[in-house]
């Protein structure tokens, strides 16, 4: 991880300066050509109820915290779409409204990706 500190400490700021004060989390979104929508992550797979971050430590969480921050783990380098999340539970995406539309989204760049155990890819390239 130490060799991706630059590029961490720029993620983390460009993420905290875009969040909702009440987000404590957050989701990628990377589109996938062959299903015409976005797989998100963190990435649990089926049943699980934990996942390896990118520390090496598990978490029970199906979003990357905000604080303290922690870094996205994503199989391919690119842009991704963010969504962020409540930071009480029961943890819902953030929404614009009280109607209930999806908050505005936005892209960034990920510039190191990693290994994901049980994620079959979809022939995809990150794309917003």
């Amino acid at each position: 991880m130490e060799v991706w500190a630059p590029q961490i400490a720029l993620l983390e700021r460009a993420l905290l300066a875009r969040a909702p004060q009440e987000a404590g989390g957050y989701r990628l979104g990377m589109y996938v050509e062959s299903i015409g929508g976005y797989d998100w992550f963190p990435f649990l797979a089926g049943d699980a109820k934990r996942r390896r971050m990118l520390s090496g430590r598990h978490s029970v969480y199906d979003f990357f915290r905000l604080y303290p921050f922690e870094p996205p783990a994503v199989p391919v380098v690119g842009f991704y779409q963010v969504r962020y999340v409540k930071s009480l539970p029961p943890y819902h995406e953030m929404l614009d409204n009280q109607e209930g539309q999806e908050a505005p989204a936005f892209g960034i760049h990920v510039p190191f990706a990693v290994r994901i155990p049980n994620l079959a890819l979809k022939q995809s390239a990150p794309k917003f």
